[in-house]
């Protein structure tokens, strides 16, 4: 079964908000973590309270089981495929679930990226964020 890299944004349609908001979010990424760990998925999950905009690796079968739930997901709206690749290498290989949310729009890879709350990023992108983001983690960890 080969890899692949999926890329996907959706609106928000939660509607819960304020803390409550962001509980549910963090909900979705420790089950995404949990899942994605025994699936073999790697990724990255950004939400700015309007908008989701996550990039999946793995498998393509399992991926393709895993998208087509959060299509049915009744916290999304306007579910749009962004990207659909194969892959030799994964970008996100240690995290099953790398997330960042940030509301206030001050976050200074989001200014440095020029990515405003609620807009809409093209997969280049969003996928040049997502990896910035994943490196500067990687090295604020070591």
């Amino acid at each position: 079964m080969s890899d692949i890299r999926l890329i996907y944004r959706s609106e928000n349609a939660m509607t819960a908000g304020g803390t409550r908001l962001l509980v549910h979010f963090h909900q979705i990424v420790e089950n995404a973590r949990r899942h994605n760990a025994s699936a073999n998925i790697t990724g990255f999950l950004m939400f700015d309270r309007h908008r989701f905009h996550q990039v999946l690796e793995g498998p393509e079968e399992r991926v393709d089981i895993l998208f087509a739930k959060i299509q049915a997901d009744q916290r999304h709206r306007n579910v749009e495929q962004l990207l659909r690749e194969a892959i030799t290498e994964r970008d996100f290989p240690d995290w099953s679930m790398a997330s960042f949310v940030d509301s206030a729009g001050k976050h200074p890879l989001k200014l440095q990226h020029n990515i405003t709350s609620g807009g809409a990023l093209s997969a280049d992108h969003f996928l040049a964020f997502a990896r910035d983001f994943v490196r500067q983690e990687d090295i604020e960890s070591e």
